[in-house]
């Protein structure tokens, strides 16, 4: 960020440079990706960085094929710019986050926030209009994490497996 001071670009509220669909910055012919790209959140409506190897590596292809005029699947761009997504494994413990989790019914008078869970895991979804932009689940078994990603970029209507998405075992 430090190379963009005094360019013009405009910096997001968390130090990252805004850019747009095809991580163009303000200023013509600059574009920025990886952890210094503040994207436009779908879920929010705010723009944030993605600090995270799969957004970079996907922001890097989206990058090259803007910066090149080659044509971009729109898969390619949905996952670029769809909803944050980061899975991890702590030992017997697996997280997985995707979307806008935390979001409440104060956020948006539209959202429906269920959750589930024992001592063994925990599963916490967002839905809006039975789309999914949410997810958190804590367990030693984690989802498809690309797939709830897909679910929740492509707004896929969950209305037959919402509630199956709350079960520990769910294969989605």
């Amino acid at each position: 960020t430090e190379l963009a001071e005094g360019t013009g670009v405009s910096l997001s509220t968390r130090n990252g440079l805004k850019v747009n669909e095809r991580l163009r910055t303000a200023v013509p012919d600059v574009f920025a990706a990886g952890d210094v790209a503040a994207i436009l959140n779908p879920q929010t409506g705010r723009h944030a960085t993605r600090a995270q190897w799969y957004s970079a590596f996907q922001q890097g292809r989206l990058a090259a094929a803007a910066l090149t005029g080659a044509r971009i699947p729109t898969d390619t761009e949905a996952g670029v710019l769809g909803c944050f997504w980061h899975a991890t494994q702590l030992g017997e413990m697996g997280v997985l986050a995707a979307g806008a989790p935390m979001l409440s019914e104060r956020d948006h008078r539209d959202n429906e926030v269920l959750s589930s869970g024992s001592s063994r895991f925990y599963r916490r979804l967002v839905v809006r209009d039975n789309r999914l932009i949410g997810y958190l689940a804590l367990g030693e078994r984690q989802p498809g994490g690309l797939a709830i990603k897909r679910l929740i970029d492509e707004q896929f209507d969950i209305r037959e497996i919402k509630r199956q998405l709350l079960i520990e075992h769910f294969d989605v």
